[in-house]
């Protein structure tokens, strides 16, 4: 299922009267947390979803399956990190640096004290069938559990995702989780910037050939389909079954980036180039077997 974001304010939370500070997305000192009593009027549904404010995690816009990917108390139409648990749904951090605030939650925004990223593209994987904006490239790909699983050890399984793009800059990101490996090199990630079998790689790489095992956080370009030019790297721990990674991977113009969970922390392989330089996003597996939990694009204003 593909998550269309609106702005829908900060409900599961008191709002303060005359307070300047909540149109800028800044939490009142003063404002609880409402998650554990009602959130609305029983019996009133604001946003005609057929769920009742009371209950609703959403209550000004539609969400009747009341998704919420990150368990976080809001809908993943109206979280500002749809994929981050945040239940203060904080956004002050550019503020505090003395620019305008965008519409990404601090807890997840590529460039946190800087405006201009927005979340344009959210897939969730709900249902048994994927979206129609997906093209299967190889392998076989199926939709359960809210998640995508891959279920070959073969090379090169992968698919694009033709809605996820936003320009040439942008950032794509997914949590993987390995479920089986072939011997040797193996590796699960997500592709950005691919033009037919042209593109980048940003994937969690395990080479368990060597002594001791070689786990890496790697960036390559892909040409013709395969992984050959591999550009930059950062050590990680040692995947095993049932580990996972959230992975973001993009680019600003020249400047790319390959990162686990932040770009301002944790293992990180940035590069510079300018082949490849525009296309859409997706997911690869290259001989290991794993799910893919959601797959979201943030559109960047600027350079990481």
């Amino acid at each position: 299922m593909v998550i269309v974001l609106a702005a829908c304010g900060r409900f599961g939370f008191d709002r303060v009267p005359d307070c300047e500070m909540c149109d800028a997305g800044e939490l009142p000192p003063d404002a609880a947390p409402m998650f554990d009593a009602p959130r609305g009027m029983p019996g009133v549904d604001t946003d005609g979803d057929t769920v009742f404010d009371d209950t609703d995690n959403c209550i000004a816009v539609q969400n009747v399956t009341q998704h919420d990917e990150d368990t976080d108390g809001y809908g993943d139409v109206c979280d500002n990190c749809p994929t981050y648990t945040n239940v203060d749904q904080s956004n002050v951090r550019e503020i505090n640096a003395g620019a305008a605030a965008d519409t990404v939650g601090d807890a997840c925004d590529p460039r946190p004290t800087q405006p201009g990223e927005s979340i344009v593209h959210f897939e969730t994987f709900e249902g048994t069938a994927l979206g129609a904006s997906w093209n299967v490239i190889s392998g076989t790909w199926t939709v359960a559990g809210d998640a995508v699983a891959q279920p070959s050890l073969i090379s090169d399984q992968r698919m694009h995702d033709s809605a996820a793009v936003s320009g040439t800059d942008y950032i794509v990101e997914t949590t993987y989780t390995f479920s089986g490996f072939d011997s040797g090199n193996v590796n699960g990630g997500v592709l950005y910037r691919m033009t037919n079998n042209n593109g980048w790689l940003c994937a969690v790489f395990r080479d368990d050939s060597t002594s001791p095992v070689v786990s890496r956080l790697m960036l390559w370009t892909i040409q013709n389909g395969a992984a050959n030019f591999q550009r930059s790297e950062a050590v990680v721990s040692e995947p095993a079954v049932g580990s996972s990674y959230r992975i973001r991977a993009g680019a600003a113009g020249s400047n790319h980036y390959c990162a686990l969970d932040s770009f301002q922390s944790g293992p990180n392989a940035p590069f510079t180039s300018n082949q490849n330089a525009d296309g859409i996003g997706g997911l690869r597996t290259n001989r290991t077997t794993g799910t893919y939990a959601y797959f979201v694009v943030y559109a960047l204003g600027g350079p990481i």
